[in-house]
């Protein structure tokens, strides 16, 4: 829970097997912090909020896996709620803890992992 003074960051991901121009443009533009992957959930796309946010820039981020990439959540399993999405579960962390030693900055960050409805197909996820 944050403590007083402290604000909670909005994270975004999305999961799918391709992500096409439009899809590219919307991410960019959010104010949210966002990152696509692929099913292997491989880095494929890195927003300008998420390098703000972490200090890493979208090129070193892109084909990595996104485990690795969001190290910076602590006290959170990353891989599990990755996994939990992908099998079409809604799965909530709430406010948790983040830092980001090339930023030298830390803080609340709120993530909530659910199923997109996108083609109706349960692989692919959306992570708010």
């Amino acid at each position: 829970m944050p403590a007083a003074g402290w604000s909670v960051v909005r994270a975004g991901l999305l999961y799918c097997s391709s992500l096409d121009p439009l899809g590219a443009s919307l991410i960019e533009g959010l104010e949210d912090a966002a990152v696509v992957t692929d099913r292997s959930l491989t880095v494929v796309a890195w927003n300008a909020v998420m390098e703000e946010l972490t200090g890493t820039t979208r090129q070193a981020a892109l084909g990595r896996p996104a485990a690795e990439m969001l190290a910076f959540l602590r006290d959170t399993d990353v891989a599990s709620h990755l996994a939990r999405a992908l099998g079409g579960e809604t799965s909530i962390t709430g406010d948790v803890r983040y830092e980001c030693p090339s930023r030298t900055r830390e803080g609340w960050i709120a993530c909530m992992h659910q199923p997109s409805c996108r083609h109706h197909m349960p692989s692919k996820v959306v992570n708010m």
